[in-house]
């Protein structure tokens, strides 16, 4: 990162455009400090299950993904499947 970069996490709420919680960090990754600082912002959340119309839009964005980008790379870990895509501009 820069020395000017920082790193941000937002809880947006679609349709309004404010977040409503962020988190900013301003140091650098590699501070051993970080995965305690996301593991209390984590705690502190109260989740609910997503809407069956929150997962099909999620779903749809992937696919729009799919059909406008090459995929670069595919990782396995357990029962995680991350897919790398580069924009084909």
């Amino acid at each position: 990162m820069n020395s000017n970069q920082s790193i941000h996490i937002t809880i947006k709420q679609p349709p309004n455009p404010e977040p409503i919680r962020t988190l900013g960090i301003f140091d650098d990754p590699d501070n051993p400090a970080l995965p305690m600082i996301f593991q209390h912002i984590l705690d502190n959340l109260q989740f609910s299950p997503k809407s069956r119309e929150f997962e099909d839009n999620v779903k749809d964005e992937v696919l729009k993904l799919l059909s406008t980008t090459k995929i670069v790379a595919v990782a396995r870990n357990d029962k995680t499947t991350l897919v790398y895509f580069q924009d084909q501009r």
